[in-house]
């Protein structure tokens, strides 16, 4: 299979929106915000917030309505789709969408209590209402830290312009060369200015 699986760990961002896309098949919605942390200078920190549009199926979007609530830390593990959806007036609208296999909580953050339910039959489904909950949904969102609080943005600092050398007339090393070579020629032009010439020396043959 070509599918891309993901799984990852969150902050619950929406609230739950359950919708029927046929009798008895429930198809619930909602985002989650994951931040990275590193271990960077001695200190943590977080990383830019991630967010992720979930949709769950059936069984499990029963469960999650009655057990997910906005701001609760969630696992979920599942298939990253595109989901495009073509309105009425023939613009198109893509996003990116985690069809989840599984959804939790965190147990690392707190306690949670299991209660097994009966399986049900299932049917042939209309996603057509779905797919509007899932487009109206923002692509992105806040930054969120480790607590699953929002992170207000901090402000950025004026960039500093580069400094330019003025224009007009070029440098002595760009005129003479390096300094090295300027004081070779200059010490061999002072060297031979100062010895005598030789003296011109005649022979006559007779």
């Amino acid at each position: 299979m070509n599918d891309t699986q993901i799984t990852f760990c969150g902050w619950v961002g929406s609230e739950v929106t359950v919708a029927e896309v046929a009798p008895g098949v429930p198809v619930a919605t909602f985002r989650v915000g994951t931040t990275p942390r590193r271990f960077r200078s001695g200190s943590w920190e977080n990383g830019p917030t991630s967010w992720f549009t979930v949709k769950a199926w059936r069984r499990l979007a029963e469960h999650v309505r009655a057990c997910v609530s906005s701001g609760d830390p969630v696992v979920v593990q599942g298939r990253l789709v595109a989901d495009v959806w073509k309105r009425e007036d023939g613009t198109t609208s893509t996003r990116y969408v985690v069809v989840a296999h599984s959804v939790g909580h965190d147990l690392n953050l707190g306690t949670s209590v299991f209660s097994r339910t009966a399986r049900r039959e299932q049917a042939g489904v209309d996603e057509s209402a779905v797919r509007e909950v899932i487009h109206s949904y923002d692509e992105t969102g806040p930054d969120l830290d480790a607590d699953g609080q929002v992170v207000a943005p901090a402000e950025k600092e004026p960039e500093k312009e580069p400094r330019r050398r003025p224009r007009g007339r070029p440098s002595q090393a760009r005129r003479s060369g390096p300094p090295e070579r300027r004081a070779g020629r200059s010490g061999l032009a002072r060297r031979i200015g100062r010895w005598p010439a030789p003296p011109l020396r005649w022979a006559h043959h007779g």
